[in-house]
C-alpha cells in the first residue's frame, strides 16, 4: 500500500507580504521535514488587509506576484506538491481576485480556482472568464471555510 503524508500549515497572515511568506515557508519546510508530499496552506496566505484601498498596492498580477514566485521555488526545492488556499491576485481593470493554486515538485502552479472580488458590473465577466482546474468530489461534504472579513 502507498502511503501520502498529508499536511495543513496554518497560519495567521497579516498586512506585511514578506513576513508571511517567510512565516509560511518555514511551516511549510517542517513539514516536508517530517514527510509531507502535499502540504496545503490557507485561504488569503500572503495578505489578509481589511481595507481594500490599502491592500491594492500591495497586490500584483500573478506573474509577478512575490509569494506565487516563491512558493514555487520552495515545492522544487523540496520536492512536494503546494496547495496553496488561496492568494490575492490583480485580476486586472480594478478588479481584485482571491485564487487558489497547486503546485507540482517541479514548481509548476496551476489554478485551482478563482473568486473574483468586485464590483457588481464586473463580477459577472470576471467569473466568465476565470479558467479553473475540475475539483473532484469526496464522497464525504468539504465545508468552506473563511479566513477573514471583506471577501463575500
Amino acid at each position: 500500500m502507498t502511503t501520502l503524508r498529508v499536511a495543513c500549515v496554518q497560519i495567521t497572515a497579516g498586512r506585511d507580504v514578506a513576513a508571511n511568506i517567510e512565516t509560511v515557508s518555514g511551516l511549510i519546510r517542517q513539514a516536508a521535514a517530517a514527510g509531507a508530499k502535499l502540504i496545503a496552506t490557507p485561504e488569503m496566505t500572503s495578505l489578509m488587509e481589511r481595507d481594500k484601498r490599502a491592500m491594492r498596492p500591495k497586490i500584483r498580477v500573478e506573474q509577478d506576484d512575490l509569494a506565487l514566485a516563491a512558493l514555487r521555488k520552495l515545492a522544487q526545492e523540496l520536492g512536494v506538491h503546494l496547495l496553496i488556499g488561496s492568494l490575492p491576485i490583480d485580476a486586472g481593470e480594478d478588479r481584485l481576485a482571491n485564487r487558489a493554486f497547486l503546485i507540482d515538485p517541479g514548481g509548476r502552479s496551476r489554478r485551482a480556482t478563482t473568486r473574483s472580488t468586485c464590483s457588481t458590473s464586473t463580477c459577472r465577466a470576471a467569473r466568465a472568464s476565470a479558467k479553473a482546474l475540475p475539483i473532484a468530489r469526496a464522497r464525504k461534504p468539504w465545508w468552506p471555510m473563511s479566513t477573514g472579513p471583506g471577501w463575500a
